[in-house]
């Protein structure tokens, strides 16, 4: 999720390779190294390829925010459908190093939670026409992912120097005396 400026920009390339029209980023380090990135994601995909930052701004067009699984991807889908192209462009899908392929970072589980595999061609969403979103639900994975409290999630940040655990359902922040230093 935060990289160097230049994994940023293969990333960019890689996404751009599967097809998709656009590539959202989560930036906010610092401004010149922020522009630096842009700059370096510019060169690698071209200037006909979209960029997205992670930002809150009225009157930008936005995109749906779906962080985690397909089921997620399909309920900003139909969120997303109910306004008008001005308003929403795109929809997030996060493309994750599941089975080999390019992307963020393995989370099987998001390819998982549905019966059958999201239908995307030429970097857009099929929407599914069966009952109700279209979709069956795997609640196999019920019994294969069980829950496990405690933090998953570790971040390191530069300033102040520290390192924070978040638990799962990322609403309450773990600093721990084993994982701050």
């Amino acid at each position: 999720m935060y990289m160097d400026p230049e994994g940023f920009a293969q990333e960019a390339a890689a996404i751009q390779a599967m097809g998709f029209p656009a590539y959202k980023m989560c930036l906010a380090k610092r401004p010149e190294r922020d522009l630096e990135i842009v700059e370096l994601i510019r060169a690698a995909t071209g200037s006909e390829f979209g960029l997205m930052v992670d930002a809150q701004q009225h009157g930008i067009r936005s995109a749906f925010h779906s962080w985690g699984n397909n089921l997620e991807v399909l309920a900003a889908t139909d969120l997303g459908i109910c306004w008008p192209e001005s308003t929403v462009e795109w929809l997030e899908y996060l493309c994750y190093s599941n089975n080999g392929k390019t992307g963020m970072y393995p989370f099987p589980i998001a390819q998982e939670t549905l019966q059958d595999s999201l239908q995307i061609q030429d970097g857009n969403l099929t929407v599914p026409q069966g009952p109700g979103q279209g979709i069956d639900i795997n609640l196999d994975i019920v019994k294969k992912y069980l829950f496990e409290p405690g933090p998953w999630s570790f971040f390191k940040l530069e300033d102040p120097p520290s390192e924070v655990a978040v638990p799962g359902d990322h609403s309450l922040q773990w600093v721990d005396s084993k994982v701050s230093k």
